[in-house]
């Protein structure tokens, strides 16, 4: 409390010197001296040169283009260059800079420097006495000390534990887990927490291993909620759905978990995904391939769908426009833009009317920098959705770009545009992106990926930080993403 009174205070007197000396014309506002002609020519020459530099760092444009638009630039940033050097032979000079405040700038310097100091200390603070998730500290260190003392001097089931807790509370995992397998080592029959704990450890590392542990949680504890939730989880991540529907009617049954209204939905998800599943094992046909794919699809596992729709172009159907059409989508929103177009273009030329379809080829188009490209689609795509005023402000953006033979947008640009567009690719890379099916009328069988091989664990609700011994929780630092 005391620290952050400290900071508080330097924090407002640093403010209330630095302002004057940071932005003076606050305080006493003078005209500005400056010539308005030279100042915008100088604005324009610095845009050129930066454009340049941009141009020369842009390795995915053809060197043809490339050197065409350097060439333009070049010779507006001579023209400029040449009006600017004219302008500042016929100006006045501009009027001196006004000399720095002397104490006012020792002060400014010493609270600088108390401030980063203050800062220094507390970063450096030993991460047990550290707030979690910028709230209360989990545990104090001086309780830690408490607890590991109490262990040394009687290393019992209880003491050992209450540890092992500590170190969980303090997010210090690898102590926990050591103390975890220790106890399960030493008492008979192992506590069913120090056994469901170490299976949300290992989640991280070896998800064999964190199965077992849960599994001899449960046996320990039959009807501990967060187990069974857990487990129904880990199974459903690994496409076990019949391991995953009976853990979760194990929950349903279990005393605190009847009327569980999000454990049902879980529970029926992965009923329709056992049958859907089944009927696509034993009968690989496009419709069953093309049922489970749709089902991961609307509930939100798109790479999972994703990986359906692959094996249905490869396998039973290569010419099925809403497997292309969504293979597209994912394509265009993971960054391979020029891919997502190929496959978009295929999936539209089967079906002209997927107004979707339509809508992402333009967003594919745009971020690979045919704007052109992109003004057209989106155009056909407004005339359909009537109202989608996400698509007058595009198109308005691709004209203007495509009349400026502007360079193909950043992902800082990226950014800035409709998020459920443009998001992913805005921070995506080409290897987070699936593999791209061949423009082809087949898909090889080489693009297949697998996303559902790194598929995560999901959590129940929001994030979930490791509270005390009494409770059950996930581990340290593990997050869960429900598909």
């Amino acid at each position: 409390m005391n620290l952050l009174f400290v900071l508080l205070l330097a924090a407002l007197l640093f403010a209330y010197l630095a302002i004057p000396l940071l932005f003076p014309r606050q305080s006493d506002p003078l005209p500005d001296l400056r010539d308005p002609v030279t100042q915008d020519l100088e604005e324009e020459r610095d845009a050129l040169l930066r454009a340049i530099r941009e141009l020369d760092a842009r390795t995915d444009l053809p060197e043809a283009r490339r050197a065409a638009l350097r060439g333009r630039y070049e010779a507006k940033a001579a023209k400029v260059l040449r009006a600017l050097d004219e302008r500042q032979r016929e100006a006045p000079p501009e009027p001196p800079a006004a000399p720095p405040r002397g104490l006012a700038a020792v002060a400014l310097t010493l609270l600088a420097g108390v401030l980063v100091g203050a800062t220094f200390v507390t970063n450096n603070l030993p991460p047990e006495v550290r707030s979690v998730d910028g709230g209360p500290p989990a545990i104090t260190g001086r309780e830690l000390q408490r607890l590991e003392r109490a262990a040394a001097r009687d290393p019992s089931a209880a003491n050992l534990l209450a540890l092992a807790d500590g170190y969980w509370r303090a997010d210090n995992g690898d102590a926990a887990e050591a103390l975890y397998v220790r106890i399960t080592q030493e008492v008979s029959p192992p506590p069913a927490v120090a056994l469901q704990r170490l299976g949300f450890l290992r989640l991280q590392v070896n998800l064999a291993e964190a199965v077992q542990y849960l599994e001899l949680a449960r046996n320990a504890d039959p009807e501990d909620l967060e187990t069974l939730y857990i487990l129904g989880e880990v199974h459903y991540a690994s496409r076990n759905m019949e391991a995953a529907i009976e853990a979760w009617e194990a929950y349903l049954e279990a005393p605190g978990g009847a009327g569980d209204a999000e454990v049902a939905a879980r529970l029926q998800l992965a009923r329709t995904f056992a049958a859907l599943l089944a009927a696509a094992e034993a009968d690989p046909s496009a419709e069953n391939l093309a049922a489970l794919a749709d089902a991961h699809w609307e509930s939100g596992e798109r790479d999972r769908a994703v990986d359906v729709y692959f094996r249905l172009l490869t396998e039973a159907d290569p010419h099925h426009a809403t497997a292309l059409s969504r293979v597209g989508q994912q394509l265009s929103l993971g960054g391979r833009f020029d891919d997502a177009a190929a496959v978009l273009e295929r999936a539209l030329a089967l079906d002209p009317q997927d107004h979707a379809t339509r809508l992402y080829l333009g967003s594919a188009r745009f971020a690979a920098g045919d704007y052109a490209a992109a003004a057209d689609a989106w155009e056909v795509y407004a005339r359909a959705a009537a109202g989608d005023e996400r698509v007058a402000e595009l198109i308005a953006t691709a004209r203007e770009r495509a009349a400026e033979d502007a360079l193909p947008p950043t992902q800082e640009e990226l950014q800035d545009l409709p998020a459920e567009l443009f998001a992913e690719a805005a921070g995506a890379g080409a290897a987070a992106a699936p593999a791209a099916p061949a423009a082809s009328s087949a898909v090889p069988d080489d693009t297949l990926a697998h996303p559902t091989e790194d598929a995560g664990t999901p959590e129940r609700g929001a994030e979930t930080a490791p509270v005390a011994p009494a409770e059950t929780t996930a581990a340290p630092g593990t997050t869960y993403t429900t598909p």
